[in-house]
């Protein structure tokens, strides 16, 4: 299936393919978009399919997606990566180097996240995170009229 030379790792691998995975899982949300552009239009008002607005399917996807990195990371990645630098340093310092690398990944992202929310505009971000101003779900029915 996969040839291993010299020149990859498995870990690389493993984390592309991880990452590439999570992009196209990001792509379901269009799959109502594709029904509707390729279905014709008996079938799509006899069987109204709006992902879009199901915010519970979204979050269950992107809950999903962030366990599989979570499990990436932690079971194929982080003992790949302790087996390189136990070679290279002594066994304590390389499980110090081992965690803050890991916190570092996590601080990151969370900085990145951040950084998204305060540089795009609020029509763009439909989140609020204190539970105020939570944005109405709107009927499908009202949708179609629109």
């Amino acid at each position: 299936m996969l040839e291993w030379n010299g020149n990859s790792s498995q870990g690389w691998v493993l984390a592309t393919l991880s990452s590439l995975l999570c992009v196209l899982g990001c792509f379901i949300i269009f799959l109502d978009d594709a029904y509707y552009l390729l279905l014709p239009k008996a079938i799509t008002k006899r069987f109204p399919f709006h992902l879009q607005e199901n915010y519970a399917f979204m979050n269950g996807s992107l809950a999903f997606s962030c366990g599989c990195l979570l499990l990436t990371a932690l079971y194929r990645l982080l003992p790949e990566a302790m087996t390189y630098l136990s070679s290279s340093d002594e066994e304590n310092r390389a499980n110090t180097v081992l965690v803050f690398a890991f916190m570092g990944g996590i601080l990151t992202c969370v900085l990145f996240n951040h950084g998204m929310h305060l540089l795009t505009t609020e029509s763009v971000v439909h989140c609020s995170h204190d539970g105020e101003n939570k944005v109405e779900q709107v009927p499908s029915s009202e949708l179609e009229h629109a």
